[in-house]
């Protein structure tokens, strides 16, 4: 099965840098933090039964249990209502991503089985000797490969200048019948083949989800902080990142960045809801399948988190700050909410609140192509056609039709119960921001995330400092260099407060 990992994905770039030509220059206007935002307004978070359920560890979609690989050290800090859900693992640069070619696709597939066995002899638990069928990610999925040619140029590289290391986070958890799409691979007795027409009776299926990482250190001295850097889809805007990679550095920061979102994040899923059912299991199922896309992204940062800590003690005790960008900063509450304590600030450019409505919504939707909705709307009864002087049959009067667009009653109805079932929504874990110093950049005319999700999600936060941007999603982008030296001003106040000793 081929992951569809472009053609079209590759004009995102391109679309940005065009799209912002058309829609303005953007000029920033900075809004300072309302009187009772910051820290001190924890007390003052929502009271709807919708926040905060992010606090509840049952909450969290479960994971395969595996050997981390961690030392005591990491171990330790690792709070057990909050388990690492994963493991690390080391990856060989120069990292590319995934083509569609056959060559790309073969790397792809040998890559799959390496680690569907190291992942398996990691496993833990009662369960461990049974086999299991791992099935790998599916169409729509974004993976990286490494290079063949281990002099080729590192795309990472550039003005972010060259990491000093590249690892993974793998996780696995069980498939769902109707949601097991890729390439499977069985693994019995410390062997990984690629599966059999007929799967063993007593085999558990799985799904692979894989994370990558690059690691960078400060260009000279010690790192005054660590930042966590989470890009927009598919590692977009690339060029913007690597310039912002390269200042940070040059400032005196390590960055932990995340290539992209996780594997599975943008596969390919159609939904077909139908009114005259019941909505709420079809609106638990989405629920069900954004929440464990979010979570993915809690589960990567929090081990690559401590993992970076553990393997460069040098980081463990500096200032961590959480810089999302698009995509990127929709899920950055959701990852802030995984590990309270570990963020200290918080930076989100364009991002927004209701992964559902912003999926419904955004003018980006069919070029990232990964979610997709049939609705079924009621209509009012027709009468029984006439027989056909042909004979044929005639469509029946009940039958069902797909509309483009729900009705607003039914839209808002499958909505409402949407956030009933997904508490790691930013419509929920958006509280989670105001336990951090936070600071939000955003575009007026945003189509791509909407510009009231991104208010919505601001106000949810507490209403902390914020810069508005004239013109779209791609404006804002697109000039963002010429705002670096502000963005990285403001992280050295937070750092410097972070790092400051609480008074007695």
């Amino acid at each position: 099965m081929k992951n569809s990992t472009l053609p079209t994905r590759l004009l995102l770039p391109v679309a940005l840098a065009a799209a912002a030509m058309l829609s303005g220059c953007g000029q920033a206007e900075f809004i300072p933090a309302a009187p009772a935002a910051g820290l001190a307004a924890n007390d003052a978070a929502p009271s709807s039964p919708l926040v905060n359920r992010w606090a509840d560890p049952a909450v969290w979609p479960k994971r395969l249990a595996v050997r981390t690989g961690l030392s005591s050290w990491a171990r330790a800090q690792v709070d057990p209502a909050r388990p690492i859900m994963g493991m690390i693992v080391p990856a060989v640069g120069p990292l590319q991503a995934a083509g569609a070619s056959r060559p790309a696709q073969e790397k792809v597939e040998r890559e799959l089985y390496a680690d569907v066995q190291s992942m398996m002899r990691r496993r833990t638990g009662g369960s461990a000797w049974r086999d299991y069928t791992v099935v790998g990610e599916g169409p729509g999925s974004y993976l990286f490969v490494t290079s063949d040619d281990p002099y080729a140029t590192d795309v990472w590289d550039g003005p972010a200048g060259k990491p000093v290391s590249y690892f993974k986070f793998m996780s696995a958890r069980p498939a769902e019948a109707a949601g097991a799409v890729g390439r499977e691979v069985v693994f019995t007795d410390d062997s990984a083949t690629a599966a059999a027409p007929a799967t063993p009776a007593d085999s558990r299926r799985l799904l692979l989800e894989r994370t990558w990482f690059a690691l960078y250190t400060p260009r000279t001295g010690p790192a005054k902080g660590l930042i966590v850097l989470l890009p927009g889809m598919f590692g977009t805007p690339q060029p913007i990142v690597q310039q912002f990679v390269g200042e940070l550095r040059a400032n005196g920061y390590a960055v932990l960045r995340a290539l992209a979102h996780p594997s599975r994040f943008t596969e390919q899923v159609t939904f077909g809801i139908v009114e005259s059912a019941d909505l709420k299991p079809q609106a638990e199922l989405v629920a069900r399948t954004l929440t464990d896309r979010a979570a993915e992204c809690a589960y990567a940062v929090q081990a690559a988190l401590l993992h970076t800590r553990d393997t460069n003690p040098a980081l463990r005790e500096v200032p961590v700050t959480l810089v999302g960008m698009s995509g990127g900063a929709m899920v950055a509450p959701t990852v802030i909410a995984r590990n309270p304590g570990s963020v200290h600030a918080a930076v989100l450019i364009a991002g927004g609140s209701d992964f559902l409505q912003v999926a419904l919504e955004s003018n980006y939707k069919d070029m990232i192509d990964a979610l997709h909705f049939v609705w079924f709307p009621t209509r009012p009864a027709r009468p029984e056609p006439k027989p056909r002087s042909d004979g044929r049959t005639p469509p029946s009067a009940g039958m069902m039709r797909a509309d483009e667009k729900p009705s607003p009653e039914m839209l808002s109805r499958f909505v409402e119960l949407y956030h009933q079932a997904a508490p790691l929504d930013s419509v929920s874990t958006g509280t989670a921001l105001r336990q951090v110093h936070s600071l939000f950049m955003l575009a007026e005319g945003d189509k791509a995330v909407p510009y009231a999700r991104g208010v919505q999600l601001w106000e949810t936060a507490g209403k902390p400092d914020r810069f508005n941007v004239s013109g779209g999603h791609e404006t804002l982008f697109l000039f963002l260099p010429g705002s670096f030296g502000k963005l990285i001003g403001w992280i050295d106040n937070a750092t410097a407060q972070a790092a400051r000793p609480a008074a007695k």
